[in-house]
């Protein structure tokens, strides 16, 4: 596929690949499977297990989005060949060159080079800190192109039964929801989350995202999405979680419109 996230009317195989190396020489990896830019974030985010923003988006009856497009852009799936370096002292960094994809929703592609992105993690007693890049060229048959750049920085740290996690990326083009699909546009995502655990069983948390673009051509053009979501999340056996969420998210344009959408979500994740 062509596109990191469209795969409505195929088998959606996000993850088929094999690997090989040893602890002293590294990994390689080749196949497709997720990317590396914004993994930690999503990874960490809490509504990975519930709803978040619980809109109709891009893949109607299909999906939610945490906080995709409002918080993050997401990690997408790409065909790829990566090495991981060995870890050291809780360091681990990962390079990888990936198929290129198209902006979906523009006339934007992305044939002429591969994407590459790297990460680095550094992890320590209580918590860990890490990094990320992504960059791929993208054409335009009706004019010029871009070449989308982003980085990233974030961390989780642990303290008792309190929990805290925090993510920033910016760039040019990076994407509300998937590569280059708002254009050659500068970007900026935060994501803050704090969670306590009130029992062994019992997770309770609270996070925030936005996402920000600027460079807008036309008034209705995005400005910002944005979502709050606080969430229980109640482990009742080893594979069993079910969840309940409230979210509040806000839409708005550069005229200054606003769309709002309050949210209740409640269900289970099955772990298998």
């Amino acid at each position: 596929s062509d596109d990191a996230i469209g795969n409505n009317n195929n088998v959606d195989v996000r993850q088929g690949f094999l690997t090989f190396g040893t602890p002293d020489a590294g990994t390689v990896k080749l196949g497709r499977d997720y990317g590396l830019f914004g993994q930690a974030a999503i990874l960490g985010d809490m509504t990975l297990f519930g709803a978040g923003a619980p809109v109709a988006a891009v893949q109607r009856n299909r999906v939610t989005l945490g906080h995709i497009g409002a918080g993050y852009t997401y990690l997408a799936t790409y065909g790829q060949v990566s090495y991981t370096l060995p870890a050291a002292s809780g360091f681990s960094a990962t390079v990888a060159l990936m198929s290129p994809v198209d902006a979906s929703g523009t006339t934007y592609t992305g044939r002429s080079s591969p994407q590459l992105q790297a990460a680095a993690t550094f992890a320590f007693t209580g918590g860990k800190v890490w990094a990320g890049l992504k960059s791929q060229k993208f054409d335009d048959p009706a004019g010029a192109g871009f070449t989308m750049n982003g980085a990233e920085i974030g961390g989780s740290a642990s303290l008792d039964a309190f929990g805290l996690l925090v993510n920033v990326q910016s760039g040019k083009g990076i994407g509300v929801v998937s590569d280059g699909d708002s254009g050659p546009r500068k970007q900026t995502n935060y994501i803050v989350q704090g969670t306590f655990q009130a029992t062994p069983r019992l997770k309770l948390g609270l996070g925030w995202g936005e996402s920000r673009l600027r460079d807008a051509a036309v008034g209705t053009d995005l400005r910002s999405n944005s979502n709050l979501t606080g969430g229980l999340y109640f482990a009742l056996t080893k594979s069993l979680t079910l969840t309940a969420e409230l979210s509040h998210t806000a839409s708005k344009d550069v005229a200054g419109d606003t769309a709002k959408l309050d949210g209740v979500a409640a269900g289970a994740i099955l772990f298998f």
